[in-house]
């Protein structure tokens, strides 16, 4: 009875003296993410080891160290509490006491900003604005990765849609993530839709193309009261009778965004006493395709160019190979029907050089209103590609969509069928001189699947690209990925290929 009459009055004593320990908070004034420093502080007397117990007012406590760090996740006024057991003269041995502090918590406004407004295909610039650090983790929200980078990053999405964007503080290990929605749209402007002939008549044949669009997956309404059909970038139909028609066509097949459409008055037919035209033309290599892969020296190679036309008159055209001359057509067409001109197979076109080539036609007789078309073929030498040394590509991470897994070693992918695939790699530059302007293109197995500008690539430069494809077959294709410069678009320079041998399945 008498010891706790001698606490009690010791305790009492102790409460008597003036303060001796104070609870000091660094910053005074923390934002939300922001580790805030409690330092308990003494004026006199000796802590207990081993005694303090923190409390931060928001539900969580620790216990050990006179100095502790704290993360609040939310904004407010919290009321901070410690507790210790203290020695101090007058007061033998020791006795319990406590502090208390109050330390408010603001809402930094941290948000994310874009320029420019976002389009498919395009990088757009984002900026964690008001952030804390200059770490932050970022999240696009389309199925890529999550990176670590500074305050400023691009992107580029590469398919259409509503995506969420995520920044989070302190390289991820922010409580609370910044978001911003996206919308990806599609630019339109650069689609439009030709036609041959000019003057198209009811019951002849009239080729559509769709050009500027973002794949190759078309589907067309040609306005005539038919149900829309799927078809390529390149498609033919005959209207049943005259009149004006209105021509759609959608990108992905229709799944996204309006069409682009095209006006097309269609005329009578005049037979064969319409005036000399030619209604179709189409420029193909033996196998049908416009594209082709060959050996160097191979031998014989052809182009063909299949023509319809309206009326009777003189035949006249040159083939161009990059651009070249390299043969003539000149032959008398009797009535409207068809006909087939090869570039010549003997000697054939030239397969000396390695790279990529480009055949087209010049019609000199009869005057037509549209473009030809250009098919390409690729001159490769498994031994090796004599190429412009000072550049390296390189392919160096692949990853499919909406969880599909591919992998890419040793140069080989391997990936289910169907989906899209992204690819991402680099260009190194170790030339004497800057590349003004170079083309990077990209083709699996025969099909041209994209093609980008690379503009002012400097002396020592490391610059990412990105790529992708959707391989709808299964089993093993060739993807092609080479870089010309075309600075001087009548000697063009192979500087990088890579090849990369596509394994997919179920």
């Amino acid at each position: 009875m008498t010891r706790r009459i001698l606490l009690l009055a010791a305790a009492a004593l102790l409460a008597a003296l003036p303060a001796s320990a104070t609870i000091f908070t660094s910053p005074g004034q923390p934002n939300v993410d922001q580790p805030v420093t409690f330092s308990l502080t003494l004026s006199s007397g000796t802590i207990v080891g081993g005694s303090i117990v923190w409390s931060f007012g928001d539900g969580t406590t620790a216990a050990g160290p006179a100095v502790v760090q704290k993360t609040y996740g939310s904004a407010g006024t919290y009321a901070v509490n410690v507790r210790y057991m203290i020695s101090r003269a007058p007061v033998a041995g020791p006795l319990p006491a406590s502090e208390n502090a109050a330390v408010t918590v603001s809402e930094r406004r941290r948000i994310i900003s874009l320029t420019p407004a976002p389009m498919l295909g395009q990088p757009v610039s984002f900026r964690a604005e008001n952030f804390l650090s200059a770490s932050i983790q970022w999240s696009f929200g389309d199925g890529a990765p999550a990176i670590i980078g500074g305050p400023s990053i691009s992107h580029v999405y590469s398919s259409p849609g509503n995506f969420q964007v995520t920044a989070r503080d302190f390289g991820g290990s922010s409580l609370s993530a910044i978001t911003l929605g996206v919308s990806i749209g599609v630019d339109v402007s650069k689609r439009r839709i030709t036609y041959a002939p000019p003057r198209p008549a009811a019951g002849f044949p009239v080729t559509f193309t769709a050009a500027g669009f973002y794949t190759a997956q078309i589907l067309w309404n040609f306005g005539d009261g038919n149900n829309p059909v799927t078809g390529s970038t390149a498609i033919v139909h005959a209207f049943a009778k005259p009149g004006k028609y209105t021509v759609q066509a959608w990108d992905w097949n229709g799944a996204v965004g309006g069409p682009t459409a095209a006006f097309v008055p269609v005329g009578e037919p005049a037979g064969m006493r319409a005036a000399f035209q030619i209604a179709v033309l189409q420029l193909r290599f033996e196998n049908g395709l416009t594209y082709k892969v060959v050996p160097r020296r191979f031998a014989p190679l052809a182009a063909f160019v299949d023509i319809k036309y309206e009326g009777t008159g003189l035949f006249q055209a040159q083939w161009l190979v990059d651009g070249m001359p390299f043969g003539a057509v000149s032959q008398a067409l009797p009535m409207a029907q068809s006909a087939t001109f090869d570039s010549g197979r003997i000697p054939g076109l030239p397969t000396e050089l390695t790279g990529m080539h480009e055949v087209s036609l010049r019609i000199l007789s009869p005057d037509i209103g549209f473009k030809i078309p250009v098919i390409r073929y690729f001159v490769s030498a498994e031994t090796g590609l004599p190429l412009e040394r000072g550049l390296d590509l390189k392919v160096e991470t692949a990853e499919g969509l909406q969880g599909v897994d591919c992998t890419l070693t040793m140069g080989e992918l391997r990936a289910a069928a169907g989906p899209y695939f992204i690819l991402h790699g680099k260009l190194r530059s170790s030339l004497p001189g800057a590349v003004k302007f170079g083309l990077l293109r990209v083709h699996l197995g025969t099909d041209l699947i994209d093609q980008q500008l690379v503009r002012g690539l400097a002396p020592g430069e490391a610059r990412d690209f990105t790529t992708s494809f959707r391989n709808l077959s299964s089993g093993t294709r060739i993807l092609y990925i080479t870089l010309y410069d075309i600075t001087d678009a009548s000697a063009p320079r192979l500087l990088a290929l890579q090849k990369i041998t596509v394994r997919s399945g179920p």
